[in-house]
């Protein structure tokens, strides 16, 4: 998924229609479902268990809310599918996902080291590409793969359109899509480095990802690094010594923001970093900051005009398949617009349960980096989300819902780290 939209820019420019290779996705997910299905027929005994835990049960209301709303909404079919497959697919990933991991016989300590180590190799030359990418390469070195700004992605993208103020995408869709998906990495890899766990490798792991963080200008993968940062401590140093260390730190933390802000009035590549605003602009946060909060506002709005909801793809990123694209730059915003209230409960309340699952699970001594990393970067793409359209972003929603789902399903939320017998599977899930 990190590789997804080079991968599928480049064979669309030159193999054949981009939308069939953008398609991999929802192609291999639905042969998953076909999978956990039979899996399903064949231990009943673990399905009924499956569908009887109350997580599963609400991801089902919320897909059925979405379908039943599509229906009386009567929207073209375009919209309508792009909108379900943006709302669900990452969802029935994470309910897959569970699925087959209960049935499989698989050892959690082997798999959690695959996952954590491919997703470490897949930061490190996402990162070590965005950083050549604002600094070494020439802007438009991604064109000659396909990169247009009409027909696909830009090759290059600027802060505030200013020349020289290039923003770091690498391989993924945009800067802010980047920044969003380095925060769970990120927050392994700070577990990894606390406990000095091959420092060699993970130490400059985190710093080129952190770097890299920085250099996409995304303000919202910044504070959501903050909140990666913020709760990793918390889990790591317990309560009392991080209130200690955010005593100590906090005022001089706060001074040099403080100090950053006043000096962004006069520092014009400050302010143009800080606040995506140039010197002839009128006010600091003229431009997109001012877009950012008129749009959601504007959602706001509208998603109370229509408690019932508009429908699936009437809202977010798909759409633009629609005659009048909603972007309200919040994705619970968007989830009000599209499915009600009720949707937004919905919604709501699974982020609970899970964020609740995994907080519950780094709390054991010494839980595994992957949960703590889930846990942490769970809330720093939660703040995300209230700035753009987070979980409407493939790789980051896929990616993550998809390692909760084998977390939770292998037993890595465990005190033991594994539970490889049926029974004790089937009361994790029920808790």
């Amino acid at each position: 998924m990190p590789y997804h939209a080079f991968l599928t820019t480049l064979l669309g420019a030159n193999f054949g229609d981009p939308l069939l290779w953008k398609s991999w996705k929802e192609a291999l997910l639905i042969l998953m479902v076909i999978v956990s299905l039979s899996l399903g027929v064949m231990r009943p005994d673990l399905s009924k268990a499956f569908l009887r835990a109350p997580l599963t049960l609400l991801v089902l209301a919320y897909a059925l809310l979405h379908i039943i709303v599509a229906l009386l909404a009567g929207n073209p079919l375009e919209p309508t599918l792009a909108g379900l497959m943006t709302n669900l697919r990452f969802l029935a990933l994470f309910l897959v996902a569970q699925l087959i991991l209960l049935a499989a016989p698989l050892k959690a300590e082997s798999l959690r080291t695959l996952l954590t180590k491919v997703l470490i190799v897949s930061t490190v030359i996402i990162s070590i590409f965005g950083l050549l990418q604002v600094s070494v390469l020439p802007k438009d070195f991604l064109t000659p793969f396909g990169y247009d700004e009409e027909l696909s992605i830009a090759p290059y993208i600027l802060i505030d359109e200013q020349e020289g103020a290039l923003r770091a995408f690498s391989t993924l869709r945009g800067p802010n899509t980047l920044g969003m998906f380095l925060l769970l990495p990120i927050a392994i890899l700070l577990v990894y480095v606390y406990r000095r766990r091959r420092l060699a490798y993970t130490l400059p792991a985190l710093v080129l990802a952190v770097l890299t963080v920085f250099a996409t200008g995304s303000r919202s993968a910044w504070i959501g690094m903050f909140v990666v940062f913020a709760l990793v401590g918390l889990v790591l140093l317990g309560q009392d010594r991080a209130l200690r260390f955010a005593r100590r730190w906090g005022v001089a933390v706060l001074a040099v923001v403080t100090l950053l802000i006043v000096a962004a009035f006069e520092y014009p590549p400050l302010r143009l970093a800080i606040f995506h605003s140039n010197p002839d602009d009128t006010h600091l946060t003229e431009g997109s900051t001012d877009a950012h909060i008129e749009a959601t506002i504007d959602g706001a709005e509208d998603a109370l005009a229509n408690p019932l909801g508009r429908g699936p793809g009437q809202a977010g990123p798909a759409s633009f398949y629609a005659t009048s694209p909603r972007i309200a730059e919040n994705y619970y915003v968007q989830v009000s617009q599209e499915v009600g209230v009720l949707g937004l409960m919905l919604f709501l309340a699974i982020s609970f349960i899970v964020a609740r699952k995994l907080w519950r699970a780094s709390k054991y001594p010494h839980a595994p980096p992957l949960v703590i990393g889930l846990m942490a970067s769970f809330w720093g793409i939660a703040v995300v989300n209230i700035l753009l359209h987070g979980w409407a972003d493939d790789p980051t929603a896929l990616v993550w819902w998809g390692l909760a789902g084998l977390t939770l399903a292998i037993g890595l939320d465990s005190p033991q780290g594994s539970a490889t017998a049926t029974a004790k599977r089937r009361r994790m899930l029920r808790r």
